[in-house]
């Protein structure tokens, strides 16, 4: 950069300070340096972050449906797996649950926006929960919608312990009830809290609300609902009870949807959230199997927390911004006695940062106030600030797309926290920076690897421990009553083991109280009823569904809940380890590969090389340029109602252009106010289809490119009036007929229009004569009153 060509003015000690930022200054000249003295084992910063101004991301988009041209101003969609399930979600069954993993930044916040504006273009107050983990992506989520059409007076419930907090978190619940809020997001806690009776009444039949509470419950949305297993097992137990609370909203509204989402579902997380919500009516899966690529990877390793901050501070003065620095400890307070030198807490880093000069910095744990959330996630999506040291706390769905650097100051205690937090970075598409930095010192001293295999095994009791604390919460009961052969009772999460030698209790003997229940209830021991958290009560409702706990001999009852605990952490122990050997070795195989290899089900393809990683570098493995599409997908065992005016079984329409060389979108619209709902269509066609159809009256006007519909990962098509339009010139047209023979045959299409020339060939036989039982019609027909085909 010639400086006197762009009017800068260095001053001498501004000269002086660029070199700490990789920067090098002549007379003249500035230009961009390594620092010599920089140990050459550690990260190579300029070698890795070569500026790279391509996109990244190589997958293909997919052209649009007509609901999604109605309602967003997207053009296309992001991935595959993102187009089935709009359509999967918008002809879901009554009562039906939805699983849908996507990566980060895929576009899962899409799914909820649209069935808002769906369900709210069908009947005005229809509305849509959704259950976040955190505050930060809660208010991220309303900052979103704030300037959507139609869903503007979407709300967070956040708010404080205030009065005034109080208030509007009670104004928002009414105005929900009414109807006015279309998407109401909220903690499980609050769900579970203060929002329970008025989601129930939201719920309710409007033969049994009042006349002003128009508002009608239709879909329950699980965000980030990978957190349902890790956090629910230890100290977020309203997590699992989220079930039993979509059971209550179901026993007032039974067409009451849920819909499950998240970007890692590990195998674990996957039975933890089938067994939770597949409980009664349909249930589809949907799953891309794709991972983002557009990381430069590296990881180090150091043998002390010296070195490791040493190369922390070197790659923030260097790293491009906005710059995400995660840690595992909020703060060394958190830690007392197994807090060593060799870890390092977010708090820690924060403090060194500020006295290192920066001051468009922020500190985002769990131990951050409600009012400093919001203002932080608010500052960091204006770019108020840009540089954020946080615990996992933050950055949870946040949209932010253009992070270009995460840097783990740990090593995270999972594959699916690490591969979670990286997808922070680098959503816009362009080029990311996902560094580690942990210690390791080989298992002399507790440092980050041994941190990570606490925090992943850490959190369960042993049988010798739980039966002594579950006779000190049996013998605090109070509030006894029977309900339906369960004994409920209130327990006090203050109540100490008889072996205990303190006299007081503690947050340390709280959470294993809470620990140990939330072990039972996912034994299905007991049912966690009703949490009071408040400083004056701190006790926790339950119902004992296993009587054996209450009987003097509990042997056999606790053998059973062990059992479940023993599994548990053996998956994760085995987690972990497989994780920490990926990497501690990361030379050994591509990081991004086989990280992403530990959250898939076992019978799922391996993901191409990364060519961004240590391993591919120093292979010179090159990135792939295109991606394969391994998406996976179930369907409904629900087919829509027939079409009056469309027959029943396969109808052929003879084109007046077999070639369909123009007309299509008059075609279209005409097969469209027959009561055709989804088109299958050569892929050049697709988009022209969609935006013809978007102004007809068609409900959602599904549009399906060819290849999406054959071969080893095609999708399934809705099960509503479908048209497949085949020119004589379009590829696999036998594959396309057979496919189109087969739904039908198997009764997963009713209803399906050949738009197609019956005198193509097929198996030696005109096309009449095998696909149809009826003589084919001419395209003219379609000029007539609906109703002439059948």
């Amino acid at each position: 950069m010639d400086l006197d060509r762009v009017g800068i003015d260095l001053t001498g000690e501004d000269a002086a300070d660029l070199l700490r930022f990789g920067i090098e200054c002549s007379d003249t000249i500035v230009s961009f340096v390594d620092d010599p003295a920089q140990d050459r084992g550690a990260v190579d910063l300029v070698a890795l972050n070569e500026l790279d101004s391509r996109v990244r991301r190589v997958d293909d988009d997919c052209p649009p449906d007509a609901v999604l041209l109605r309602h967003t101003t997207y053009k296309s969609y992001r991935l595959q797996a993102q187009k089935s399930s709009i359509r999967a979600l918008l002809t879901m069954p009554d009562g039906a649950g939805l699983m849908v993993c996507m990566p980060t930044g895929a576009g899962k916040s899409l799914l909820f926006q649209i069935e808002a504006l769906e369900q709210r273009r069908r009947e005005p107050g229809s509305c849509v929960l959704v259950i976040t983990p955190t505050v930060s992506l809660a208010l991220d989520h309303q900052r979103t919608l704030s300037v959507m059409p139609g869903l503007e007076n979407s709300r967070a419930l956040a708010g404080t312990s205030t009065q005034a907090g109080g208030d509007d978190r009670l104004d928002t619940l009414n105005a929900f009830r009414r109807g006015e809020v279309p998407v109401l997001f909220m903690s499980p806690e609050l769900a579970l809290g203060i929002g329970r009776e008025h989601l129930l009444d939201a719920a309710a039949s409007p033969d049994d609300k009042l006349a002003p509470l128009e508002g009608r419950l239709t879909t329950v949305v699980i965000d980030e609902a990978h957190i349902i297993e890790s956090w629910g097992r230890t100290f977020r137990p309203d997590f699992q009870r989220l079930p039993a609370l979509i059971d209550d909203l179901k026993a007032r509204q039974p067409k009451l949807k849920t819909l499950v989402l998240s970007a890692t579902l590990p195998p674990a997380a996957r039975r933890v959230l089938r067994s939770a919500y597949h409980r009664v009516g349909d249930w589809m899966e949907i799953d891309a199997r794709k991972p983002r690529r557009e990381f430069d990877i590296d990881i180090k390793a150091f043998p002390t927390a010296e070195a490791r901050d040493a190369q922390l501070d070197y790659l923030i003065d260097r790293a491009p911004r906005p710059l995400i620095v995660y840690t595992t400890v909020a703060s060394e307070r958190d830690e007392t006695d197994s807090f060593t030198e060799n870890l390092t807490s977010a708090e820690a880093v924060f403090e060194r940062q500020k006295r290192r000069g920066y001051r468009r910095i922020a500190l985002f744990t769990g131990d951050t106030g409600g009012e400093e959330r919001k203002t932080i996630v608010q500052d960091w999506a204006r770019g108020d600030i840009d540089f954020v040291v946080a615990t996992s706390a933050f950055g949870m769905g946040v949209d932010k797309a253009n992070v270009r650097t995460v840097i783990h100051a740990c090593l995270p205690d999972s594959p699916a926290r690490y591969y979670q937090e990286i997808g922070r970075a680098a959503r816009d598409g362009h080029q990311g920076l996902a560094l580690a930095l942990f210690t390791d010192t080989n298992g002399k001293a507790l440092d980050d690897v041994k941190s990570a295999f606490s925090q992943a095994t850490g959190s369960w009791l042993t049988r010798k421990k739980a039966e002594p604390r579950w006779n000190s919460l049996y013998r605090s009961r109070s509030d006894v009553a029977w309900n339906s052969g369960r004994m409920g009772f209130s327990v006090d999460l203050n109540a100490l083991p008889e072996e205990s030698r303190s006299k007081r209790s503690s947050d340390y003997n709280r959470n294993w109280n809470m620990s140990l229940l939330n072990l039972l209830q996912r034994a299905n021991a007991i049912q966690i009823v009703a949490c009071d958290l408040s400083a004056s009560k701190e006790r926790w409702q339950i119902e004992v569904a296993d009587l054996r706990l209450l009987e003097e001999t509990t042997s056999a009852a606790w053998d059973d809940v062990f059992n479940v605990r023993a599994q548990e952490q053996s998956e994760a122990l085995q987690n972990v380890r497989n994780f920490s050997g990926i990497m501690r070795h990361p030379e050994n195989a591509c990081i991004l590969q086989t990280v992403f290899s530990l959250l898939q089900e076992p019978d799922a393809d391996l993901v191409e090389e990364c060519g961004r990683c240590p391993h591919c570098r120093a292979r010179g493995i090159l990135p792939p340029d295109s991606s394969r599409d391994h998406s996976v997908e179930g369907g409904w065992s629900t087919i829509a109602a027939p079409r009056p005016g469309i027959p029943i079984g396969i109808t052929i329409v003879a084109p007046d252009d077999p070639h369909i060389a123009a007309g299509v979108e008059d075609l279209v619209v005409k097969l469209a106010r027959a009561g055709v709902e989804q088109f299958i269509t050569a892929p050049d066609l697709a988009t022209i289809v969609a935006m013809a159809i978007k102004e007809t009256a068609i409900d959602q006007g599904f549009v399906l490119p060819h290849e999406s519909v054959i071969g080893r990962y095609a999708v399934h098509p809705a099960r509503v009036a479908t048209a497949l339009i085949v020119r004589r010139h379009d590829e696999r047209t036998e594959l396309l007929f057979k496919q189109a023979k087969k739904w039908v045959d198997d009764k997963l299409i009713e209803q399906l229009i050949l738009i197609a020339d019956p005198s193509i060939r097929l198996q030696g036989r005109r096309l009449d004569q095998v696909m149809s039982k009826r003589a084919p019609y001419n395209q003219s027909h379609l000029d007539r009153s609906p109703g002439l085909l059948s």
